[in-house]
């Protein structure tokens, strides 16, 4: 698509890849609710109407929701899954490694689901659109400052906030994002 969905990369500045591991990534169009979050969590995800990207990363970078957005890997490497389950997850190297998926960046809401295992303090993308080898909206960042995480949110290449995620560490964590359309 025009504005494809870029997951661990940074296509525009070629600095900020992600190092660490993601594994399980939904994509809503849709707010999903504070409920819904703590199922992701929990249950570790469910199938309905709304998804219209998932990413197991089960060996490969398929899309296993109902419209097959299947995405290419860039040199990202199969790991262990947070539970433990080997060639389940991807391993980002921090310098090149990204996923590309035929996602297009939605125009209306849309909620991101991602696990994740930093290895790095470093500001980092874990997921964004770009357009054109330029930020499109809002990829989720990561910035660490003094032991807390924060997630940036841009638009149109400029800083317009940022969220206290709390310390990270080099745990899985389960993150969401909503990004609302204009």
């Amino acid at each position: 698509g025009d504005a494809p969905l870029v997951i661990a990369g940074d296509i525009h500045y070629d600095q900020h890849y992600l190092q660490g591991s993601i594994d399980d990534l939904l994509v809503y169009n849709r707010a999903i609710t504070l409920g819904e979050m703590d199922s992701l969590y929990r249950q570790s995800g469910w199938t309905e109407h709304a998804q219209i990207a998932h990413y197991t990363f089960s060996g490969n970078t398929d899309d296993s929701g109902m419209y097959q957005n299947h995405a290419t890997n860039n040199g990202a490497t199969l790991t262990v899954d947070r539970f433990g389950n080997n060639n389940s997850a991807y391993h980002f190297n921090g310098t090149s490694s990204s996923i590309l998926s035929p996602l297009d960046c939605p125009q209306d809401t849309v909620s991101i689901s991602i696990w994740l295992k930093p290895e790095s303090d470093r500001e980092q993308v874990v997921a964004g659109w770009y357009q054109n080898n330029s930020l499109y909206d809002d990829p989720l960042y990561l910035v660490e400052s003094s032991g807390r995480y924060y997630s940036k949110f841009f638009t149109t290449d400029e800083v317009q906030g940022s969220v206290d995620l709390g310390v990270i560490g080099s745990e899985w964590t389960h993150l969401v994002s909503i990004f609302a359309g204009d």
